[in-house]
């Protein structure tokens, strides 16, 4: 799963926190790309499968680069099984 956010939010964070983990449970993927300046990094750190599947995009002309590294990665834990 791919989660494109601008960093804000109106409900209750603890929502999101557990169906998160909940995908994550089940051997899915969760990648985050914070769009804008006002994304709550910490946030989407811990959404993310892993901090390192946080990706910060400060500019929409950014994004395709971002699904083209998100792509690769998937393509490497497939062919690796991680």
């Amino acid at each position: 799963m791919i989660l494109l956010t601008d960093g804000l939010h109106a409900g209750d964070p603890a929502d999101v926190f557990m169906a998160a983990e909940k995908l994550k449970n089940t051997d899915g993927r969760v990648f985050t790309i914070g769009l804008g300046a006002d994304v709550d990094e910490a946030m989407l750190r811990r959404i993310a499968s892993s901090p390192e599947r946080y990706l910060p995009s400060p500019t929409t002309a950014e994004l395709r680069a971002l699904y083209d590294r998100i792509l690769l990665q998937i393509d490497c834990d497939t062919s690796t099984g991680g």
